[in-house]
């Protein structure tokens, strides 16, 4: 019997704990923040003997969670528990653990030293990078190390003169190969980077010894003559042979770096997907040799077509840039090599210009006083005004005071007025017109040097016009900005601007409601500072009711309770939820109103954010037990109307899931029943979302003792339409969810078949097991009821062959095992005398002990009544 089926039984023993239970009903229903929540209370209580099992469990959990993290808030909070369970189960069980937060680490590392590469990095981000690296060499030098010995104990083992031994020992070396080449991949790449980020050359030779391993170098120093080009197909490999020749080139080994990236370029067989990497790490080692001859013919070979010239790619492009570039920069170049870095690096600039990438030429010219952008046009232009803002950004800031005010020292301000000039100009230029996005980036920045120079006036003019663009950024910025700009121009005494002032104002928050900016402003009406959620909301509800902006900042606050509701613990969940709803239910009995009275354009907005509000108000009241249900009726009656007024039929299923919430929380089972059909004979997302909740109370009843037929029939009634869907979406039935809720089902029917002698129950769990076993399960469970299950149903021979497929994956000796031989050898004498006979006469000589209570007994009965059958040999 297979591996899978030793784990399959061991998993199925487990589970008949009620902890297992619990973590294999979130497990299925993919709950696993509850899960790790589960099997962290456990292994804190947990014996020394589970521990590690609990700890290997909750490991792939955390695995799981890193590679599916969205944000980088939710990324670090499963990082600090990795940390804290590796810390409390030492050893190698939770290599897998380990490596997974290597590599989550590792990878916005890489990301910032390519930045870095392409000057694209702040200090800061670079800095932090490095620390990270050297984080993630240690732990990964650590699992490499454990991963050498594992191998070498498994090899030795695979050696063994046990077939068993040497069959796990080959199924075990194969995860910790791929461990330990994992860890020296990731050690080399680590190492390269930084050493590439912290100028320490020592790293770079350390990276060479863990390339040298994925290279088959038995020195772990590879060598060209050693280099296996056969292997090169595979992309680990080739990008090892890349960080090769990256590190020669850090320890200023020039012509072994050239050598390696000339081979590779040779290479038959290079991977595809290390094509790009090689292209950039050529340039890299070229420019570092100070190559510039054969830099320039690599590049002029690249962007070489038939009857044309083809710009390089963006990052290429810029990369050409930024090393010809830091090369000058740098000041070691003779004059000749000086002159033709700067030829590829206005290459470099002319290619970012042609292929539309303005962004990178601004960016560019900020970072390099000497990059070459002297030229006709807007983009020229507008480099040329972009580096005169920033330099009177830069002198601003480091004048002292807040630099978020207009300056009042001339020489700042001269400053800001070339920066004026230069902008000014760009815009004048007749191709403008070309570059939408940037013109319009061009003229805010116009705008802020108007008021950084102390002409709000003139800045609120510009950014009106700015205000305009089509690109949001830009828009928001400049309307945000034209606020402040005309305030400022007001507290400096010009109160021909007042007027203005509070028209751009009340325009923002008309447009931004919601903005966090619009909670500034409100608050900057009343004198208050920038806080938190919480501070902001106690802030906001003292706004007076006649202030010009008290509904928006309800609104601004009403949101914020709503995030407080969903961010709150679960201690204070009940209260923030409460908050909430008694400020949005006089939010949306407003916005009803101007639904039912407004003008159009009003009607629209306030059907909008009644919405959206009455969605929460659900989410809310149904998301807590202490909150009366009225408020959720309410809320669903108003969602009701305005949809039903504005004709949004697609809101019709999610109205009757929230019905049917609200009856299964007042316990009206046949109005529950009744949305449920409904929501069924319209079929969606919100049926098999109806059909999920039931089935998962009906779960909950089912798994809690004693076992009762009335609830393994509700279970069978809900599940029954969502496993049909869980299999329509995976016919395979790989999803341990959807063998789950199969495997559940199963065990209630045959509950019913046996408790019952309910015919068709019985036709369902050989069904349903018929398609686990088909997919691959073969469970103790599993293979029990199908045993039971197959001889109910006059199928003895698939009953024998079901015992005898649980016999053969659990240990000689056992209880499990003699009931499954037991069961084995009774069938058989159903079918056929001799062949029982057979069998039997097979357990004697293989087990001649005598079998422990209460086996002994059964099987001598069993013997004695082969003897006496026909063709028993008795």
């Amino acid at each position: 019997m297979t591996l899978t089926l030793l784990i399959g039984a061991a998993r199925a023993q487990e589970a008949s704990s009620p902890d297992e239970q619990v973590a294999a009903y979130l497990d299925a229903l993919a709950l696993d923040d509850l899960l790790a929540t589960q099997l962290r209370d456990r292994l804190a209580e947990a014996g020394e003997a589970d521990r590690a099992r609990i700890a290997e469990r909750l490991g792939k959990l955390y695995t799981r969670q890193l590679a599916s993290a969205e944000t980088d808030e939710r990324r670090r909070e499963i990082e600090r528990r990795s940390r804290e369970l590796i810390e409390a189960i030492p050893g190698g069980r939770l290599d897998e653990l380990r490596i997974g937060l290597a590599i989550t680490l590792y990878l916005p590392a890489e990301e910032v030293a390519e930045r870095a590469r392409l000057a694209m990095a702040t200090e800061r981000e670079i800095s932090a990078a490095i620390e990270t690296l050297e984080g993630v060499q240690e732990v990964l030098g650590a699992v490499s190390a454990a991963s050498e010995r594992e191998v070498a104990v498994l090899e030795r083992r695979e050696r063994s003169p046990s077939e068993s031994v040497r069959e796990e020992a080959r199924d075990a070396l194969v995860e910790a190969r791929r461990v330990r080449s994992l860890s020296h991949y990731y050690s080399g790449w680590a190492g390269y980077y930084g050493a590439m980020l912290s100028g320490e050359t020592g790293g770079a030779a350390r990276a060479v010894r863990h390339f040298g391993f994925l290279l088959d170098s038995s020195e772990q120093r590879p060598t060209i003559e050693r280099l296996p080009k056969r292997l090169l197909r595979y992309e680990h490999v080739s990008r090892a042979a890349i960080g090769v020749a990256l590190c020669f080139s850090l320890e200023q080994r020039h012509a072994d770096a050239v050598r390696w990236v000339r081979a590779l370029a040779a290479a038959p067989e290079l991977a595809p997907g290390a094509v790009d990497q090689l292209r950039a790490a050529t340039m890299v080692v070229y420019a570092s040799a100070s190559s510039w001859g054969e830099l320039s013919d690599l590049i002029g070979a690249r962007r070489r077509a038939p009857g044309r010239t083809v710009p390089l790619p963006v990052g290429e492009a810029r990369l050409l840039a930024v090393l010809a570039l830091d090369a000058v920069r740098g000041g070691t170049l003779s004059s000749s090599d000086e002159r033709s870095a700067m030829a590829l690096a206005r290459i470099g600039v002319s290619d970012l210009s042609a292929s539309g990438s303005v962004d990178h030429v601004l960016d560019l010219a900020s970072r390099y006083e000497d990059l070459p952008i002297a030229g006709e046009g807007f983009i020229f232009g507008y480099a040329a005004g972009l580096r005169a803002y920033r330099e009177a950004r830069a002198r601003h800031g480091a004048a002292g005071g807040d630099d978020t005010r207009p300056t009042g020292e001339p020489s700042i301000q001269r400053a800001y007025a070339r920066a004026i000039e230069a902008l000014s100009r760009a815009l004048e230029s007749a191709d403008a017109g070309r570059y939408p996005t940037q013109r319009d980036e061009c003229r805010l920045r116009l705008g802020l040097s108007l008021y950084y120079s102390g002409e709000p006036g003139r800045a609120a003019e510009e950014l009106d016009i700015a205000s305009a663009s089509e690109v949001g950024a830009v828009r928001d910025e400049a309307l945000w900005m034209r606020v402040v700009a005309l305030d400022s121009g007001v507290e400096g005494g010009d109160e021909s601007l007042r007027e203005a002032r509070d028209e751009a104002a009340a325009e923002y928050l008309r447009l931004h409601p919601r903005s966090p900016r619009a909670g500034l402003l409100v608050m900057r009406l009343v004198d208050a500072e920038v806080v938190g959620d919480a501070r902001a909301a106690e802030i906001l509800a003292n706004v007076p009711p006649d202030a010009p902006y008290a509904d928006a900042a309800r609104r601004i606050r009403c949101r914020l309770l709503y995030r407080l509701y969903r961010a709150a613990s679960p201690e204070a969940r009940d209260e923030a939820a409460r908050r909430f709803v008694s400020l949005a239910a006089a939010l949306n009995e407003a916005d009803e109103r101007v639904a039912r009275e407004g003008e159009p354009g009003e009607r629209e907005r306030a059907v909008q954010s009644l919405s959206v509000r009455a969605r929460q108000v659900l989410d809310a009241v149904l998301g807590v037990e202490s909150i009366d249900l009225a408020h959720a009726r309410r809320a669903l009656d108003a969602l009701e109307r305005v949809s039903s007024e504005a004709g949004q039929d697609e809101l019709r299923d999610e109205l009757d899931f929230r019905r049917l919430q609200i009856a299964l929380r007042e316990g009206d089972e046949a109005l529950a029943e009744t949305i449920v059909q409904r929501l069924r004979s319209r079929g969606g997302r919100f049926a098999d979302a109806a059909d999920r909740l039931m089935y998962q109370r009906a779960l909950i009843a089912w798994a809690a003792p004693p076992r009762r037929a009335d609830r393994a029939r509700e279970l069978v009634r809900h599940g029954r339409r969502l496993a049909q869907t869980l299999a329509d979406n995976d016919p395979e039935l790989s999803r341990d969810s959807t063998r789950s809720v199969l495997d559940t089902l199963s065990d209630a029917a045959a509950f019913l078949a046996e408790s019952e002698s309910d015919a068709s129950m019985l036709a369902y769990t050989l069904e349903l097991d018929a398609a686990l076993i088909e997919s691959g399960v073969e469970t103790e469970r599993l293979l029990r009821r199908s045993g039971r299950m197959r001889e109910r149903a006059g199928d003895v021979e698939g009953a024998v062959s079901a015992w005898l497929r649980l016999m053969g994956g659990l240990e000689a000796g056992t209880g499990a095992w003699y009931e499954a031989r037991y069961n084995s050898i009774r069938l058989m004498l159903l079918l056929d005398a001799g062949r029982a006979r057979v069998a039997m006469d097979q357990f004697r000589v293989l087990y001649p002990e005598a079998p422990p209570p209460p086996w002994d007994e059964r099987f001598r009965e069993l013997e004695a009544q082969i003897r006496l059958a026909p063709g028993g040999g008795g």
